[in-house]
């Protein structure tokens, strides 16, 4: 199984990026292959752009998305919705 991560991730320093890192190498230690396509790009707030971003990454080659998000991170909520609309089946 290939898992997309959307998360913030160190050197990021908040307990969302410390958690999914934990979580993205337990999974890993599982045998589950974790991608972390987006890593270290700050998502767009402008709808053209995020566009841009989303449709340079193959998701195709993951079999699910998960995401870890918290409070204040508007633009990863819009990439959920963008990946809800564009493929419905990795969600």
């Amino acid at each position: 199984m290939r898992i997309a991560l959307l998360a913030p991730l160190p050197p990021e320093r908040n307990g969302i990026a410390d958690y999914a890192d934990a979580w993205r190498e337990a999974m890993r230690e599982a045998g589950t292959d974790v991608a972390t396509p987006l890593r270290g790009q700050a998502l767009s707030p402008r709808a053209s752009m995020l566009d841009k971003q989303m449709e340079a990454v193959d998701w195709s080659r993951a079999d699910l998305v998960h995401a870890e998000l918290g409070g204040g991170r508007g633009n990863e909520f819009l990439a959920l919705e963008w990946l809800a609309a564009a493929i419905p089946a990795c969600l």
